[in-house]
């Protein structure tokens, strides 16, 4: 988050000043540091998921993808941010942006520590 819209540098502290504004779940991608969303009060942070790094085009737009999706079925903060944080993760392991988009499947298998198996043609992406 740049620090020229808080006047922060620090992700919890800009997320706090952006409250002031805004009373919505707000939330910051840290890379490989992984997420922070600020609920009401409360703050949640989940590490990032370690994979081996291809292309990191598009990461971004699957976790908002992702967190929408989770926030959509009624996940808890900390279930949302773990759900993005997968699929971001698995975005990263691919080359290109569409080509990046993980499968439900995909995700749900990162999650629960199973090797993701690469996507066949009849399954559908997130």
């Amino acid at each position: 988050m740049p620090a020229a819209l808080t006047g922060e540098s620090d992700p919890e502290r800009a997320l706090r000043v952006l409250r002031r504004r805004h009373d919505g779940p707000l939330c910051v991608t840290l890379g490989a540091g992984g997420a922070m969303l600020l609920a009401g009060d409360h703050l949640h942070h989940v590490p990032a998921f370690t994979v081996d790094t291809v292309d990191t085009t598009g990461a971004g737009d699957v976790f908002r993808g992702a967190l929408i999706y989770a926030l959509l079925r009624g996940d808890d903060p900390i279930s949302m941010l773990r759900f993005a944080n997968a699929a971001a993760a698995i975005a990263c392991t691919r080359e290109g942006a569409i080509g990046g988009v993980p499968t439900l499947a995909e995700v749900e298998a990162l999650i629960s520590g199973q090797e993701p198996r690469r996507r066949g043609s009849a399954e559908r992406e997130l």
